[in-house]
């Protein structure tokens, strides 16, 4: 999984088993900020594509002043299709997925994109966020950019796309 950089290393690394297998990777992430550089990208994105690439840097800095120096951080509704794959199944699955503040919700097979048909595929109480290695071959995902989320009582595997949300939402408490 990904550590925060105000993330304690000590407790994580102390769980590990004298014969894990586990490593410690660094690594710099050129979109770790991206969020705050284009946010037209996540909380405009149903607009054209054209105009958000030209918006002005006042825009951009009204943008982010209105969704995270409020009296509350709001999350950017996103949505998109990811391949799924849960425990004890072995092919992955296209579904549409949205991203909420409470949650990832999907459209079921054969319902539509209402509110009303989507279902809960997790909620954001103590989950952690992994991140894939090697998935394509090990796993026979259809990509190697791969994420897992899991919590006490489940563990889903969803192809790479949603990271960046979900860590404006939940900050340090996404990943402890």
């Amino acid at each position: 999984r990904t550590f925060e950089d105000h993330e304690n290393l000590v407790e994580p690394l102390l769980a590990w088993t004298r014969d894990s297998e586990n490593k410690v990777l660094f690594q710099e992430r050129k979109d770790k900020f991206e969020v705050f550089k284009n946010p037209q990208n996540f909380y405009l994105w149903k607009k054209d594509k054209k105009s958000l690439k030209d918006m002005k840097d006042k825009d951009k800095e009204l943008l982010v002043e209105e969704n995270f120096c409020g009296t509350s951080i709001i999350v950017p509704d996103l949505e998109g299709v990811l391949f799924l794959k849960e425990d004890g199944k072995k092919s992955w699955k296209q579904r549409l997925f949205q991203l909420r503040a409470s949650g990832i919700y999907y459209v079921p097979k054969g319902k539509t994109k209402s509110s009303r048909d989507l279902v809960c595929f997790v909620q954001f109480n103590n989950v952690n966020v992994y991140y894939g290695k090697d998935v394509k071959n090990r796993y026979k995902a259809p990509t190697d950019f791969c994420f897992v989320l899991k919590s006490f009582c489940y563990r889903f595997a969803a192809v790479f796309g949603i990271i960046l949300p979900l860590r404006i939402r939940f900050g340090p408490s996404l990943c402890c």
